[in-house]
């Protein structure tokens, strides 16, 4: 993110709102600002409730938020799957 935006506009952990929730990674874009949540699911039953967990944790969120499956094991079609349930 930092060789595609420049350091500057890549900030760790910013809170949300007033609360102690907060994303891994905000970055000012000119094309809009987001978050970027990082997390290691083990398997698809965590995948999901992680999901599930976050999808609730973030709904005061405004900007775009992406969220960064880092197990490779876990396919992006996987995740697709997830998402349509």
């Amino acid at each position: 993110m930092v060789a595609q935006f420049g350091k500057i506009f890549v900030h760790l952990e910013r809170h949300i709102g007033n609360s102690k929730k907060r994303v891994d990674f905000y970055v000012f874009s000119p094309d809009g600002n987001f978050g970027v949540d990082v997390f290691y699911p083990s398997d698809m039953f965590n995948l999901n409730n992680a999901l599930n967990i976050k999808l609730g944790a973030y709904k005061q969120f405004n900007d775009k938020l992406y969220y960064l499956v880092a197990n490779t094991d876990i396919t992006q079609t996987d995740i697709n799957k997830v998402i349509k349930k």
